[in-house]
């Protein structure tokens, strides 16, 4: 399994699908707004997937900083900033 890092600016969707759970929860501050569907609320892999693979389609990771890693029970919040071109 390869690990998401900061050489491969997140673009291993792959990576990221095979750390992730089943029933993953995602809610992009865009909201699946318009140009920006694909950040439409996430409730599955298959999701997280159409959501990677929008950015990758449009955008580029240009950095991404994790600051902060919250969990509670079963419920992890990552806080940070990312830096895309598109």
């Amino acid at each position: 399994m390869g690990t998401p890092s900061h050489e491969s600016k997140g673009a291993s969707v792959k990576a990221w699908l095979d750390i992730m759970a089943d029933d993953v929860h995602c809610y992009p501050l865009a909201a699946g707004a318009p140009t920006a569907e694909f950040t439409a609320p996430i409730s599955s892999k298959k999701d997280f997937e159409r959501y990677f693979r929008g950015l990758l389609d449009d955008w580029e990771m240009i950095h991404y900083t994790t600051d902060q890693f919250v969990a509670e029970g079963d419920r992890v919040a990552v806080l940070g900033s990312a830096l895309l071109a598109g």
